[in-house]
């Protein structure tokens, strides 16, 4: 703190001394910033300098006299609806830090002795008393998460599977983690590089922590952990498929029910739907896949309530006793 004192005076002196490339205006606050900062108390000299100019603008106090509210300053510490600000706090663990970030009104969202460091949400003007602590060294603004931008790889050309599943995406919601599959653009990888990540080992970063016991409150991880949970990815693309099948199915409908087709189309689509109503019996298969196939509802019941793995013990819809047991029904 002491060796600061100096540096700053110096600065001071240095930036008067060049008084032709800056304002009066511009001087007088550089002059003002460092005054102020030289003139901190031991806790203030823990904290990030947008702390401590934020508490004092809330206040309703100036930061100096000849710079009362720098701008700014409220944006860059990201205060809430609450007046609180997630900060990362480095220091010796203890409990009696822990509790007193409780006792504050704030939160702790995690804590590692082992490395020295905590985060929490606290109410702004608190924070000067947590770093007033001996155990504490500093405290900052929360550090941010970024994204490293990249460029996605060209598609690949549209053939009719690919444009099946766009169909069906743009008329279909699938399972919970079908748009992160998406999002990162996993089906572009299959596509492109025919892996699927079998064999993969990844490690997830995620800030959810914050979240987590909300999260499972309200049942969304029994969701995620459902049904969807067990579908493979050939599952999901045969789905996918399914879904632009019926899209397409959908749009060709329309077209014919209100007239847009041109006359011989309209003839050849008609006659092809006659001959296809002879093959009713695909939606029935698709009503046992949907039933005993890997994620019907009847094998995920056996699996959740009962915790009888059907698909573990060995049968598939497509063994020997899955095929007779659709072919009973049509008998």
């Amino acid at each position: 703190m002491r060796a600061l004192v100096p540096a700053a005076l110096a600065l001071a002196a240095a930036v008067s001394g060049q008084a032709q490339s800056f304002s009066a205006n511009a001087q007088r606050q550089i002059n003002a910033l460092l005054s102020e900062k030289a003139s901190r108390n031991p806790a203030q000299v823990k904290m990030d300098s947008h702390l401590v100019h934020a508490a004092q603008i809330l206040r309703g106090r100036p930061v100096h006299p000849d710079f009362p509210s720098p701008p700014g300053e409220l944006e860059a510490v990201r205060l809430d609806a609450r007046n609180s600000v997630e900060v990362d706090i480095s220091a010796d663990v203890t409990p009696g830090l822990l509790a007193l970030i409780g006792g504050l009104g704030g939160t702790v969202e995690s804590s590692f002795v082992e490395y020295g460091s905590v985060r929490a949400s606290l109410p702004l003007l608190a924070v000067e008393q947590v770093a007033g602590l001996d155990e504490v060294r500093q405290v900052r603004v929360a550090d941010r998460g970024y994204l490293a931008a990249r460029k996605a790889p060209e598609p690949p050309a549209l053939g009719l599977g690919r444009l099946f599943r766009s169909l069906g995406s743009a008329f279909f919601v699938g399972g919970p983690d079908s748009s992160g599959d998406k999002a990162h653009q996993a089906d572009v990888a299959r596509l492109n590089y025919g892996v699927d990540g079998t064999g993969v080992k990844i490690g997830v970063v995620s800030d959810g922590v914050t979240s987590l016991s909300a999260e499972q409150a309200a049942g969304l991880r029994n969701m995620v952990e459902g049904a969807f949970a067990h579908q493979t990815v050939a599952e999901r693309e045969a789905w996918g498929q399914a879904q632009g099948f019926i899209a397409l199915g959908f749009l060709l409908a329309y077209a014919v029910i209100s007239g847009g087709l041109p006359g011989p189309l309209r003839t050849l689509v008609m006659t092809f739907s006659g001959v296809a109503s002879n093959f009713a019996g695909v939606p029935l298969a698709l009503a046992f896949i949907f039933t005993i196939g890997r994620t019907g509802f009847i094998s995920v019941f056996l699996n959740d309530v009962l915790g009888w793995d059907l698909y573990g013990s060995g049968f598939t819809i497509y063994s020997k006793l899955g095929l007779e047991i659709v072919y009973l029904y049509f008998q």
